[in-house]
């Protein structure tokens, strides 16, 4: 049976990705998990290795270019950690050396749609210091909840 990233990369389709890391050395266990980025036939994606390591969310960034236009886009899925706005602003000190726009979109597990919930005052504060932005305005999840952002 074919994958569903190898389905995407057939039908033309750019792909990078990230496997979750394993918590054992079991290589016969399937992985589930990970994180990716696709985009459309015109685009190239280049997977980027920022050197960054953050231990509380799983994370890919890639270099996107249509064109003559290039961008960065990271793709983030934070499952929840207390310690996680430490390893998002080395992730954000680095990727701001590149010139290329800055994209960062995912699921954060933030609710923004609570502005006085000090995470939401802490993701937002982080975010201004480099420049950025939420632009997500509406509910999210199914629920109502403002979780996943494109920044």
């Amino acid at each position: 049976m074919m994958s569903a990233f190898c389905r995407l990369r057939v039908g033309g389709f750019h792909v990078v990705d990230v496997t979750r890391p394993r918590a054992v050395s079991d290589t016969v266990a399937t992985n589930h998990g990970g994180i990716a980025a696709v985009a459309f036939t015109d685009a190239r994606l280049e997977l980027l290795d920022i050197g960054a390591t953050p231990s509380t969310f799983e994370f890919a960034c890639a270099q996107a270019s249509s064109g003559a236009a290039s961008y960065i886009v990271c793709a983030v899925y934070r499952p929840g950690s207390a310690t996680f706005f430490v390893d998002l602003a080395d992730v954000l000190d680095r990727l701001a050396t590149f010139v290329e726009p800055l994209f960062i979109v995912g699921d954060l597990n933030v609710h923004l749609e609570r502005p006085a919930d000090a995470s939401s005052v802490q993701l937002v504060e982080l975010l201004t210091d480099y420049g950025l932005s939420c632009r997500v305005a509406a509910p999210t999840h199914d629920l109502g909840g403002l979780l996943d952002i494109v920044v």
